[in-house]
């Protein structure tokens, strides 16, 4: 039996612990791998890190919830607003995460709820980014751009409209 690719549902929960980050644009662990102006290094940002989930799943509602009171007390706040997914766009990459066994996480700050988020991007919708729209030096991606979250398997993504990926979901190709 044929399986879906994924599917882009039409409402999502965005879950952040009741906290912001601040860092420094691609901090200075990450220099031995990419080369920026200094003066990325000097400038800081602000945003939420988010957990998005399908709006009309409870079960993926408390996973998120779950990952925001990681390393938290266990009554720890958070914020959650389920919203329409509806394609937007103004996202700006601020960092580069090492993960294990040699993965990468790029981080942008997309707008999309009550504050200033922090979502992945992955790398094969980077280079759909850099190939179709384009990336300005202070990590701006071009208003051209639009994303949208879908689910690919079983992991929520943000997804560049008009990318394969998202082409193959929203005509719901099997594999």
């Amino acid at each position: 039996m044929a399986r879906k690719i994924g599917t882009i549902p039409e409402t999502i929960a965005i879950i952040t612990p009741n906290h912001t980050v601040t860092r420094n644009f691609f901090q200075a662990s990450v220099r031995r791998w990419y080369r920026y102006s200094e003066k990325a290094y000097e400038e800081t940002y602000e945003a939420s890190p988010a957990f998005i989930a399908r709006g009309a799943s409870e079960k993926s509602i408390q996973t998120g919830i779950r990952w925001a009171n990681n390393g938290l007390p266990s009554r720890a706040e958070h914020d959650i607003e389920i919203i329409p997914n509806e394609p937007f766009s103004g996202a700006q990459l601020v960092e580069i995460e090492e993960r294990g066994n040699g993965g990468r996480a790029w981080k942008a700050i997309v707008h999309i709820c009550q504050k200033p988020i922090l979502v992945d991007i992955r790398e094969d919708q980077l280079g759909e980014i850099i190939m179709r729209h384009g990336i300005s030096p202070e990590g701006h991606i071009s208003q051209t751009a639009q994303f949208i979250f879908g689910m690919n398997h079983t992991q929520m993504r943000l997804l560049v409209v008009g990318s394969n990926l998202h082409e193959k979901i929203a005509s719901g190709a099997t594999h």
